[in-house]
């Protein structure tokens, strides 16, 4: 999570990341308050002193009654007449329950709430099913710690950080959250944090006792401030549902001008140690006619809606699958247009005659190919985080360092050399530091896109027959993406899809475009990024290394020996590695081969493959290998194997076989469409053999299913920064140009504040 925060100072903090910045007028109004309540009050030098505070630190050995001053405070501080603004959130001390559960597993995360002692509560209560408080009702959640140890400030970032992730993976409304964090005994400090799904913003520490106004501005952008601007998102509600017997409550998203109530949740990715990233949520939900009418709209049926944080000028999903489509058609007219049939167009390179009919078949209409893609009924884009502030910087190893500064004691009660922060045995175990690299931090646009299919993911359909079904028509939409010149570069068994149209018939839809691109040999200078679920990913990808290498020919014939042998550098460059078409096929052999064994439920064969299925972006060597040398792996199936599945040993074999033969006989020659269409008739044929084998008698069913595609981080750099970028542009071929802000260990953001 570390990688995710970025250091500010707190006026940038209060310029650029609080609720609101609350005007010197504003101030005033408060302080007058406070001054008015005696909470306040002049010192003869002119300085201002927060007594209260003081003595009710220094007089207690709990948080509890220590801080109560505190909300006494901020409750003078809502009397203040601030104009057009009144007072939204109050502060408590309470200890939270949980938040509406059903839409997440965050169980792992229970324990970060025992720490978390206060937090300001919204005065209009959004929980529906119980008056008990929530953290549905948690605006920003406080810390407050007596003791000042550094391992206890470092446990304290933990606690916040975690709490955090669970609020924002807990509840969709949130599009962002804050935390108060960390005021302690001994040097008073306020540290604040804001946390969004592009990064997270901490300012320095500041004493809340010595500078008051600072204080009060923040306390006061929190309780003036509305719920949008604490990070509640106006298009989700919280609503109890009078149309269910059981009367449960549900959330209810806004797609445009139309409302869907949530009835399951089908997969979330969320990171419960991370707030950062894409932070999918896909939801199986019911058309209603609002907010406040649960009842469905006429004719409404059960539809899938997709809830995601998109890089703020990447393509959306939708955006992709027109430009796709209108690419199919183009090339559809190329065959009508073309005077000698097929035989002149590369794409149709050693296609077996019955494959070119059924793509032609596919091309005649729109609604022929379209049948092999997920119907978008409707989308739409939302909130776009907040750019990260101009002067901000990278603070390495904030959870985990142990902090050696020293912060001077403020109060008179103080012992000041209690206020080091040095721990006993830190001057015998000095600091090792590890310095984080410059980082290219990207806002993010909160995306939704509802689909008509509902369907059920590969990797959890029961029937290994139709699995293999599915792939064979998900296979004609990824070639018929490689017709229009589309890569689709995340095949995986998530995003491969079975759509039962009725109790005995189906089809494979292909879903998740996200990161479908126009294909771009030279990639306009840079590497694509690793993209895709590691257990399906191609190795190429994976180790950013072509299976062929670009050597001299090393024959005996070429005097390689002979010292003085001509030598060219001139043509010595590394190439960039590029996501091509064979990549999306490879991806087919992986999930197939992950099907027969791990999904089987065989132990012997899950112990085969063990080292192969990794959740890891890195290629493990026996990964390497059952593609460039399978003779372990296929020795090893038809040792492991269960004698009713011995027979697919074969077409896996032949599909690996061709696999490695389209990679060294491809060369460097990635812009030959040729050397690409003579492999999807191949997988068809793999594909083919392997269920005239499933629909065979006793062949078992798969009992091992992946409801959740789990472990989708598969950049070693943080997910936020580079982790599977998608084409920013409509027709520009391997585009990934994007607007950003590099931070650096020493230096400011890249992009100055506009106006100033």
């Amino acid at each position: 999570m570390e990688d995710e925060v970025i250091e500010v100072s707190p006026c940038s903090f209060l310029h650029d990341y609080t609720p609101f910045n609350p005007s010197d007028e504003d101030v005033q109004a408060c302080f007058d308050e406070l001054l008015k309540a005696g909470l306040v009050t002049q010192l003869e030098d002119g300085r201002y002193d927060v007594s209260e505070v003081n003595q009710s630190l220094s007089g207690s050995t709990s948080e509890f009654p220590s801080y109560t001053s505190l909300s006494t405070i901020c409750e003078t501080i809502a009397k203040a007449q601030l104009k057009d603004r009144s007072a939204s959130c109050s502060s408590e001390q309470n200890l939270l329950d949980p938040v509406t559960p059903g839409l997440s597993d965050s169980s792992d995360l229970s324990d970060s709430l025992d720490s978390i002692n206060g937090y300001f509560k919204l005065l209009e209560s959004t929980a529906v099913a119980s008056t008990d408080l929530t953290t549905a009702d948690c605006a920003v959640d406080c810390e407050w710690r007596l003791d000042s140890c550094a391992n206890n400030i470092v446990e304290n970032h933990q606690s916040v950080a975690e709490h955090a992730a669970r609020v924002m993976n807990e509840d969709p409304r949130r599009l962002f959250t804050y935390s108060c964090p960390q005021m302690t005994f001994e040097d008073t400090r306020m540290t604040l944090w804001y946390w969004s799904r592009s990064h997270c913003a901490n300012p320095v520490p500041f004493d809340f006792t010595q500078d008051i106004f600072t204080t009060v501005r923040v306390l006061a952008s929190f309780i003036f401030a509305r719920t949008d601007e604490l990070g509640f998102d106006a298009s989700v509600q919280r609503r109890l549902d009078y149309t269910d017997k059981k009367r449960k409550s549900c959330f209810v998203f806004r797609v445009q001008d139309r409302c869907f109530k949530i009835l399951r949740s089908i997969s979330e990715h969320l990171n419960p140690r991370r707030v950062a990233g894409r932070s999918t949520r896909v939801f199986e939900v019911l058309e209603v006619g609002s907010f406040d009418d649960l009842t469905p709209v006429p004719g409404a049926t059960n539809q899938i809606l997709k809830d995601v944080w998109l890089d703020a000028e990447a393509r959306t999903e939708k955006q992709i699958q027109d430009d796709k489509f209108q690419d199919l058609d183009e090339f559809a007219k190329k065959i009508i247009n073309s005077k000698e049939g097929t035989s002149e167009i590369r794409e149709f390179t050693g296609a077996s005659p019955g494959d070119q009919e059924m793509l032609r078949t596919a091309l005649c209409k729109q609604e022929n190919y379209k049948r092999y893609f997920l119907t978008i009924d409707c989308d739409q884009q939302g909130f776009q985080s907040k750019p990260v502030s101009p002067d901000a910087t990278v603070t390495d190893n904030i959870f985990t360092r142990l902090p050696l500064a020293t912060v001077p004691a403020s109060l008179p009660y103080a012992n000041s050399s209690r206020s080091h922060l040095t721990s006993a045995t830190s001057s015998q175990h000095p600091e090792v530091k590890v310095a984080r690299q410059p980082c290219d931090y990207v806002p993010k646009r909160q995306y939704r896109v509802v689909f008509n299919e509902v369907c059920e993911a590969l990797q959890n359909v029961r029937e290994l027959k139709t699995v293999i079904r599915g792939m064979q028509d998900c296979l004609t939409a990824v070639q018929l993406m490689f017709l229009a010149g589309w890569v689709h570069r995340y095949i995986s068994g998530g995003n491969l899809l079975w759509f039962s149209e009725t109790e005995t018939e189906g089809r494979g839809m292909l879903s998740d475009l996200e990161y479908a691109k126009k294909f771009d040999a030279n990639g306009q200078g840079r590497a694509d990024p690793k993209t895709g679920t590691p257990l399906f990913m191609p190795i190429e990808i994976q180790r950013q290394i072509y299976i062929y290498r670009r050597n001299d020919v090393l024959d005996s014939s070429n005097n390689i020996l002979d010292y003085d042998h001509p030598l060219d550098l001139t043509d010595d460059k590394p190439l960039h590695m590029i996501h091509n078409f064979e990549h999306d096929l490879e991806s087919f052999f992986w999930l197939l081969l992950w099907t027969i064994t791990v999904r089987t439920g065989d132990i012997n064969t899950q112990n085969l493959v063990s080292s192969i299925f990794l959740q890891s972006s890195q290629c493990s060597p026996d990964r390497e290998k059952a593609i460039t040398d399978s003779r372990g792996l296929i020795s090893g199936l038809n040792t492991n194997i269960s004698q009713e599945l011995k027979e697919l040993v074969e077409p896996v074999a032949r599909l690996r076989r061709a696999l490695m033969w389209g990679y060294v006989n491809r060369k460097q020659a990635f812009s030959d469409l040729a050397t690409y269409s003579p492999l999807y008739g191949h997988v068809r044929k793999a594909l083919g053999q392997c269920l005239r084998i499933a629909e065979g008698p006793g062949v078992p069913s798969l009992p091992v299913s992946f409801p959740c595609e789990e472990a989708k981080e598969v950049h070693p750099l943080p997910p936020q920064i580079c982790k599977r970028v998608r084409s920013t542009t409509k027709t520009g071929a391997g585009s990934t140009s994007r607007k950003s802000q590099r931070i650096s260990k020493d230096g400011k953001s890249t992009r100055g504040r506009k106006g100033a």
